[in-house]
């Protein structure tokens, strides 16, 4: 998952219940309140783990939408070494969760073959 830029924070899980809640591969930066927050109030725990919090992961272009991770980013290849059961195996554009060794942190899948990324190829 993405989250990235909002106006107010940028994701907030709660629980009350002994389930242990978990969030895995999320980017979370530049939003205006705070990233992540993530409480329970019962007997269940907060795992957390593969996450990129408040910092910038290295994407193609914020400024225009477009939360690609970029060619070295640090986040290729970081996320948990399979995608998560019930969430499948396609990312946000439509592409294979997992290129490499792991899934990628964030919502998108990095394809390492910039080939056709921004349209045809200029000579």
């Amino acid at each position: 998952m993405t989250v990235a830029h909002n106006d107010g924070g940028g994701l907030r899980h709660e629980g009350s219940s002994s389930a242990t809640q978990a969030v895995q591969n999320l980017l979370s930066w530049g939003n205006s309140g705070i990233d992540l927050v993530a409480t329970n109030a019962g007997s269940g725990g907060f795992q957390s783990t593969f996450n990129l919090v408040g910092q910038d992961p290295g994407v193609v272009n914020a400024a225009v939408g477009d939360y690609r991770l970029a060619e070295g980013s640090a986040q290729i290849n970081a996320g948990w070494p399979s995608p998560i059961a019930g969430l499948g195996t396609i990312d946000a554009a439509g592409g294979a969760r997992v290129i490499g060794g792991a899934v990628d942190l964030g919502a998108y899948e990095h394809f390492p073959d910039g080939l056709f990324a921004n349209g045809f190829e200029q000579p």
